[in-house]
């Protein structure tokens, strides 16, 4: 009974994380949408600094995103491993994969202006566990989608762009578990505001880096864990990039 009480004590710990870090893919800012024009590669870590789901616990992602960035319009996709940062007692939490893929489209700007304005919107997926996980012995999912609004400005800089944006949004967020001893299934469903901010550097050869920070006030998953409470969660990432030039297109540096 002990160690069934101290699973099921980790796995709420682990559901306040997730809940916590819920972004695009979990524990990964949600990047803005700027639009280098080729295939570009962006491989990314990011660490949870404040609210993170518990003291001493902040949790690490590692990454990968890839995106076909066209004139008015970018397509990605992306995996990484989550790890929640979490145990109790000798029950640690599993690092976890979670997925995403994203859309975006320029509602205004073009080489000669320095301002940029975008829409963006995605889905991210994390699960954890499963219903007939013989230690677990339940599964908890997270289904995340933003709509983001960003505006970015290119900065002239001889041999080298430099283009800083800000990016608020609305987070739908889901949330179910099953099994955990709990007696039904039980959901949520949270429309909820962020806000990231970075920038991205680039050189005409296509290489480059990114960073950005991510807030958003969460609410607490309390179908699940009745201590949870609404908090501002802070994450910080960054990452390199390559752009790969499509034939007969110019490059732009950036992600």
């Amino acid at each position: 009974m002990k160690k069934r009480f101290g699973i099921v004590v980790a796995v709420l710990a682990l559901a306040a994380t997730n809940s916590a870090l819920s972004a695009q893919m979990t524990g990964n800012p949600v990047y803005a949408t700027t639009f280098g024009t080729g295939f570009t590669l962006a491989p990314e870590y990011a660490r949870c600094t404040s609210n993170c789901g518990g003291t001493d616990i902040n949790p690490t992602f590692v990454g990968v995103r890839a995106l076909l960035g066209l004139p008015v319009i970018q397509v990605g996709l992306g995996v990484g491993q989550f790890d929640p940062d979490v145990s109790v007692g000798t029950v640690d939490a599993d690092k976890e994969i979670t997925f995403q893929g994203s859309l975006g489209f320029k509602v205004f700007g073009g080489p000669l202006v320095p301002v940029s304005l975008s829409v963006h919107t995605g889905v991210g997926v994390l699960k954890t566990g499963s219903a007939t996980d013989p230690v677990l012995g339940g599964e908890f999912k997270d289904v995340t989608v933003p709509l983001a609004l960003s505006l970015s400005i290119n900065v002239p800089t001889p041999g080298f762009s430099i283009d800083p944006w800000i990016a608020p949004r609305l987070q739908i967020s889901r949330k179910t578990a099953e099994g955990f001893a709990l007696t039904n299934p039980v959901s949520g469903t949270d429309l909820e505001f962020g806000l990231s901010a970075g920038v991205n550097g680039g050189l005409p050869m296509g290489l480059g880096f990114h960073a950005a920070i991510d807030l958003r006030r969460q609410a607490g998953f309390t179908d699940l864990n009745p201590l949870a409470t609404d908090q501002s969660v802070v994450v910080f990432g960054f990452g390199i990039h390559y752009t790969f030039r499509l034939p007969n297109a110019p490059m732009v540096p950036g992600i």
